[in-house]
């Protein structure tokens, strides 16, 4: 028996594995695209490219990079000013290229298929907080300030924001409900705070100012680690 014919599903069998492997990080993140989709492009991707080494045209693979890009499009989700599922869409376009590379069947191009899998994987498995201290980024915050005038010296509590942190800037806009007696503010900024540095202390400061009655903060990256 001539088992050079078995080799063209082994390299499909190799395809989905490695597909399947960045497939289940993101399922385990619970993005729109998992296991199942990972695994399917990287086995149709696979597909494709050992039908083009059969028949000798190359538009075949070349097409398939088209394709993926509808559908990664398709994992990505805008909402106002912010988009989501990048991520999602950019590993859909890396399992495909680790199919292409399988679908070459050579020992070189499997070298490339793992090592990019690794690379993919050890990427989406990396938490945000955890690059942002290796990279020393200053961690980016919303602060949420509601206080009451005349109890509370607004330029003292601004002051207090700004003392504690790299840089300030105002966020949205500004709420004033009034009644006879007192004013009612309510501001949002973005805070560049130090790496390090103590959240829970700096919301204590400010809070303890007279007049505040809410700081509310919102990290995206928070210490603990994220998918």
């Amino acid at each position: 028996m001539d088992w050079s014919i078995l080799r063209p599903c082994l390299d499909l069998l190799a395809a989905a594995i490695l597909g399947g492997v960045v497939g289940a990080q993101r399922q385990a993140a619970q993005t729109p695209a998992g296991f199942r989709t990972h695994l399917l492009v990287a086995l149709g991707s696979c597909a494709f490219t050992l039908v083009d080494a059969h028949l000798g045209d190359t538009r075949i693979a070349a097409g398939v990079l088209t394709g993926i890009g509808f559908l990664g499009a398709g994992a990505i989700v805008r909402s106002g000013t912010t988009a989501r599922g990048l991520t999602t869409a950019a590993s859909i376009w890396a399992v495909a290229a680790i199919g292409l590379a399988i679908g070459f069947s050579s020992v070189e191009s499997y070298i490339v298929a793992i090592s990019a899998t690794v690379i993919t994987f050890a990427a989406l498995a990396s938490s945000d907080a955890a690059l942002m201290r290796f990279f020393r980024f200053h961690r980016r915050v919303t602060l949420g300030l509601t206080y009451t005038l005349p109890e509370g010296d607004e330029i003292a509590i601004v002051r207090a924001v700004g003392a504690g942190c790299v840089a300030v800037e105002n966020h949205g806009g500004t709420t004033v409900t009034a009644d006879r007696a007192t004013e009612t503010v309510e501001r949002s900024f973005k805070i560049d705070l130090h790496r390090d540095q103590d959240v829970t202390a700096y919301v204590r400061a400010i809070a303890g100012l007279p007049g505040v009655t809410r700081v509310a903060v919102d990290e995206p990256f928070p210490d603990a680690s994220s998918a």
